[in-house]
């Protein structure tokens, strides 16, 4: 099973994304969002199915897919 994982780290250093997350305004199952500005993006994990989609919308390179 595949799923997205965000790199904490370079997700919120990353400033263009800070109020609005590009890979949330992509991700087709609505996995990825932010609870806050300012904070990383986090992924529902039940919600995300692993498409990958999200990997190239996220221009701080932040996401990734991985074998769970």
């Amino acid at each position: 099973m595949r799923k997205a994982i965000i790199d904490f780290a370079k997700c919120k250093e990353y400033k263009p994304c800070f109020s609005k997350c590009m890979v949330q305004e992509n991700c087709k199952t609505k996995a990825i969002f932010k609870i806050d500005p300012g904070e990383s993006a986090v992924v529902d994990t039940i919600a995300c199915n692993g498409c990958g989609i999200c990997v190239p919308e996220c221009p701080a390179g932040a996401v990734f897919i991985k074998e769970v």
